[in-house]
């Protein structure tokens, strides 16, 4: 099989010329083609026929682009010939000369283009560019589309298009891998240090002494936390096993609201008699009411007094007496406690 492809372009643009004549021929040596001094105005048609045997035509796509593929067997006339002497002819379309003649002009006289010295013994894959002046083209008012693209050039960019598409599915896919592996190193790096500063405070008061349900920090309720602290001393004196004695600090007037007379010496008369109800009275009122800079205050040592009840704490409160070692009658008294500098105070 061989094959002969070229292109016609327009010389100043490169510009493919659509819908032209291309016709090949094998051209036989013994014709002698003088062509310097042919007048192609009065050329005749026998010139073309003795230019040897003609193979075909094509027309040219919208790129000026053209193709031949033939057999040997096409141009071998006899068996001294191996390969073709091509020559080839570019010719403009057959225009009706007139409305009263609707006729061509012959083709010696629509020649364009005309490969005078053939390629002797030709391959079997040859190609032409033809590059045709524009004034050929403006005397038989040939018109060509200045936007077409050569379909080899929108392969050319499609194919480099897809490429890149190509590239940028790699680029991305690989991105996404190191991504995620740094995501991954970031999120561990993430949870290690959240679980390092779960437990991390400011505060110079120990994790310890925070973490008690009595500790009191900027925001908490002060009654709640109180009332923890008297009901982990109840359960103290209810796990002790033995009998407590209750010390309170008395002004002179609670003693008196108690039912406690103070003589003029200073010390409890005989005859008083505190109620027990009266007594757990006093004791929430006192818890309720103050705070913990009121507990923590001294009060009047004047009228400080051990008031002695004729019943036991067990029995004011209303417990058990449990069996312990606890050391015996260790009192039950309000302190203050170390303050924290975010805010907190413990209470114990």
């Amino acid at each position: 099989m061989n094959n002969v492809n070229g292109k016609i372009l327009i010389k100043k643009t490169n510009q493919g010329i659509p819908d032209l004549i291309v016709a090949l021929y094998d051209h036989d040596p013994s014709q002698q083609m003088t062509v310097t001094h042919v007048d192609w105005a009065s050329i005749s048609s026998a010139w073309l026929d003795s230019l040897g045997d003609r193979i075909g035509s094509k027309i040219t796509d919208t790129n000026g682009y053209f193709e031949f593929k033939f057999e040997d067997d096409e141009f071998q006339s006899d068996d001294q010939e191996v390969r073709p002497d091509l020559i080839l002819i570019v010719f403009a379309p057959e225009d009706s000369q007139s409305v009263e003649l609707p006729i061509p002009l012959p083709p010696q006289q629509r020649i364009l283009h005309y490969s005078s010295l053939p390629r002797q013994n030709a391959g079997k894959n040859e190609a032409y560019v033809i590059r045709l002046p524009q004034a050929i083209l403006d005397k038989f008012e040939i018109r060509y589309s200045e936007n077409s693209i050569d379909e080899r050039q929108k392969k050319t960019a499609i194919s480099a298009l897809e490429r890149s598409f190509e590239l940028a599915d790699i680029l991305r896919t690989k991105l996404d891998e190191r991504t995620s592996k740094r995501l991954l190193k970031s999120d561990e790096a993430a949870t290690k240090t959240a679980k390092i500063l779960e437990n991390f405070s400011l505060s110079a008061i120990p994790q310890k002494l925070r973490s008690d349900p009595t500790y009191y920090a900027l925001g908490d309720n002060l009654q709640e936390k109180q009332g923890a602290v008297f009901q982990r001393g109840i359960e103290q004196l209810q796990q002790s096993g033995k009998k407590k004695s209750l010390r309170i600090r008395l002004s002179k007037t609670e003693a008196q609201t108690l039912g406690i007379e103070i003589l003029d010496d200073g010390s409890i008369a005989d005859s008083s008699e505190v109620s027990t109800e009266k007594l757990i009275t006093f004791i929430r009122d006192r818890i309720n009411s103050t705070s913990l800079e009121a507990v923590s205050l001294p009060i009047d040592k004047l009228y400080q007094q051990v008031v002695k009840a004729n019943s036991s704490l067990e029995e004011i409160l209303g417990m058990e007496p449990a069996q312990t070692d606890a050391a015996p009658d260790s009192p039950l008294e309000t302190e203050s406690h170390p303050v924290d500098n975010n805010g907190g105070t413990h209470h114990g």
